[in-house]
């Protein structure tokens, strides 16, 4: 409540919060509602160029997303470029830390 002085008279004048109402829950991949071990479902997307400057001059480095679908748990990956042996190198690397994904799902770039 917030108390104001309108005309010499001292009144009471009350804010009215109105309750939103919670959006529709829209249709989820079953994969993204259940729980499950982490990174067990792994969501991969790429990032960048990344321009460094380093003592010789400057270049390009790009980021390798993998995230988790269910707990939404993110480990970056920096790479050099973006040639499959790369990111074939960053996912064997990924999964000898974190374990053999059953499902990995891109968004259908032209990079993979």
């Amino acid at each position: 409540m917030v108390n104001s002085v309108r005309r010499g008279k001292k009144y009471c004048k009350k804010y009215r919060v109105t309750v939103l109402n919670a959006p529709p829950i829209s249709a989820l991949p079953e994969f993204r509602t259940e729980f499950t071990e982490a990174f067990k479902v792994t969501e991969v997307d790429f990032a960048g160029p990344l321009l460094y400057r380093s003592g010789s001059g400057t270049g390009k480095a790009y980021v390798a997303l993998l995230t988790c679908a269910s707990t939404r748990a993110v480990q970056l990956k920096l790479c050099k470029n973006m040639t499959a042996e790369e990111f074939k190198r960053d996912l064997k690397e990924f999964v000898i830390r974190r374990g053999a994904p059953d499902l990995i799902v891109s968004d259908n770039a032209k990079t993979f």
